[in-house]
């Protein structure tokens, strides 16, 4: 199996062409701003949950919230201040993600 046939790379193209798909529309509102009557569009927000629970419809029996189970579980059994510490480290939206 080549790379670019692996499921992961197919939810990073997905998401590169919601973004692609994104900005196009972005721009149009911006350049129709001043049109009367306009009326600005946008894209649902984008899901890796919902792209991980397409590939296999059949044989994912997870809860819509399972991410959140699990961060919830990894929390209650690792050391907070070394969690944090490495939190502290990463991307705003990672922090997010992991603070339940």
């Amino acid at each position: 199996m080549a790379v670019t046939d692996l499921p992961l790379v197919a939810m990073l193209k997905t998401r590169l062409h919601w973004h692609q798909t994104r900005q196009k529309l972005l721009a149009e509102n911006v350049a129709n701003a001043d049109t009367p009557g306009f009326l600005p569009k946008d894209l649902r927000p984008f899901s890796f949950e919902a792209q991980v629970q397409n590939l296999r419809p059949l044989h994912n029996y997870a809860p819509d919230d399972s991410i959140e189970i699990v961060a919830r579980a990894l929390r209650r059994n690792v050391d907070q201040e070394a969690f944090d510490r490495v939190l502290a480290t990463l991307p705003e939206g990672a922090v997010e993600f992991w603070k339940v």
